[in-house]
């Protein structure tokens, strides 16, 4: 009975093929470990930028508004102004705030800046609401808008002003006592008194 030989599935490659292949890999270690570590490693995920949203400051009361409603804000800020301003009596009433000349309203003007124009024409309307805006208190120095410095001043007084910004209360310090100086020769004097009133005992090689 004649035996079946059965031949594998896969093909056998010659072994000279496969020794050049390891041939090659040996002549350049250094770039198939490099190709083996960026295999092995994640892929790195680069940060997300955050994009903070265009917005643009009123002088008149100081908050941020989008670009598109901006223009309609600082109307309406500034009639609740006038109505604010009328209740006080004549003497105190203030007029409304002018805009700086940077300042733009409109906004297919404000959507075609770039950011750092964006920026100026916020500084020029931070530094508008600062100026004709906020008052200073006459105690402390520091800035609050109308209605907050009449709170502030329940507190802030002439008697107690508040703690300026920046600043820090410091306890007064008093110097310490300081004993008296005492010369050292009375000490070493104190001390040969204590010994002739209590003798050392002698040791056991001086006892007889």
């Amino acid at each position: 009975m004649s035996r079946l030989h059965v031949q594998p599935l896969v093909p056998t490659k010659p072994a000279s093929a496969s020794a050049t292949f390891y041939d090659k890999i040996s002549t350049c270690p250094i770039r198939f470990g490099a190709r083996r570590k960026a295999a092995s490693e994640p892929p790195k995920m680069e940060p997300a930028t955050v994009r903070r949203p265009k917005v643009k400051l009123c002088y008149v009361c100081g908050r941020e508004y989008g670009l598109s409603s901006i223009e309609i804000h600082v109307k309406q800020c500034k009639l609740l102004w006038i109505a604010q301003e009328e209740k006080k009596p004549p003497r105190e009433r203030r007029p409304v705030p002018e805009p700086p000349h940077e300042v733009a309203l409109e906004a297919n003007v404000l959507y075609q800046l770039s950011p750092d124009e964006l920026e100026a024409l916020n500084r020029a309307a931070a530094k508008a609401f600062e100026d004709k805006v906020m008052e200073k208190c006459a105690f402390c120095g520091r800035t609050f808008n109308p209605e907050r410095l009449a709170i502030h001043n329940r507190s802030c007084t002439a008697e107690k002003p508040a703690r300026a910004v920046g600043t820090a209360r410091l306890a007064p310090t008093e110097p310490s006592p300081q004993a008296p100086n005492r010369p050292r020769w009375r000490d070493r004097d104190a001390s040969c008194r204590k010994q002739e009133n209590h003798p050392v005992p002698p040791s056991r090689d001086d006892r007889p």
